[in-house]
């Protein structure tokens, strides 16, 4: 009588950056982690070295904790990215107009090789071959990635940025 429907679910390869400098930065990014494995729709299938770095944008004598992480998912990019915020809301993140302090800070770095220019999301992500602080750990992780718009290793991405700030592996 019903005609049984099939879904065909694709994976997407994401690559996340997550990072955190206040109130035990390190296991905030554990704690992120274990969430975004427990919710069953992200599967986490590498995650880099921690790295400690310096504040990016702005004063403050907290360094940061930063990661990158690989994941699985069927989400689309914006669901991704509302889910993401969902996590750093439960951190309690606050939406700042400002660089400031956080909890947690969760970025979608790459999405497949998708390019997305929207008011929401922009992937690549629009800083990443700016910032040592997400370039080494992600290449510890994704040593093959090519920038899907600027069409670069993000080894030559690194060899090729002018960010001075240190990034410390732990």
């Amino acid at each position: 009588m019903f005609e049984q429907i099939q879904t065909k679910s694709t994976l997407h390869k994401v690559v996340l950056s997550i990072g955190s400098n206040i109130n035990n930065p390190k296991q905030n990014i554990i704690n992120a982690l274990h969430e975004i494995e427990r919710s069953n729709l992200l599967k986490v299938s590498k995650v880099s070295s921690f790295y400690l770095t310096e504040p990016n944008g702005y004063k403050t004598s907290n360094w940061f904790w930063n990661v990158s992480a690989t994941v699985w998912t069927d989400l689309d990019p914006f669901l991704l990215l509302f889910f993401l915020k969902s996590i750093e809301y439960h951190f309690g993140r606050q939406k700042q107009d400002t660089l400031a302090d956080r909890d947690i800070d969760i970025d979608i770095l790459l999405y497949d090789m998708k390019l997305i220019n929207s008011k929401y999301l922009q992937l690549p992500h629009p800083k990443l071959h700016v910032r040592k602080f997400v370039l080494i750990p992600t290449i510890e992780i994704e040593p093959n990635l090519i920038h899907p718009y600027l069409n670069k290793t993000l080894e030559t991405l690194l060899d090729e940025c002018k960010d001075t700030l240190k990034v410390i592996k732990q």
